[in-house]
C-alpha cells in the first residue's frame, strides 16, 4: 500500500470507520478522478467497501485487519 492510500485509510479511521465520499475528497489534495481511483483500488484489496447512501456513496473500513497502519 501506498502512502495515499494509508492517508485515505487514516481519513476513514478518524472518522469513525465511516465517511461520505464526497467528504473524504474535502479532506485530499487530489482531482476526483484520482480519489476515486484509489477508492476503487482499496476496495480491490478489500480494506475498504463502499455503499450507496441515497446520492451519495458511503465509505467504511472492512473487517480486514492485516493493514498495520490501522492500529490492530
Amino acid at each position: 500500500m501506498n502512502s495515499e492510500q494509508l492517508e485515505i485509510l487514516d481519513i476513514i479511521r478518524s472518522a469513525g470507520g465511516a465517511i461520505p465520499q464526497k467528504e473524504l475528497r474535502k479532506h485530499l489534495d487530489y482531482s476526483e478522478g484520482k480519489a476515486s481511483a484509489m477508492v476503487v483500488e482499496l476496495e480491490r484489496l478489500n480494506v475498504i467497501g463502499k455503499v450507496k447512501n441515497g446520492r451519495e456513496n458511503m465509505l467504511f473500513l472492512t473487517q480486514k485487519r492485516e493493514v498495520p497502519f490501522l492500529g490492530t
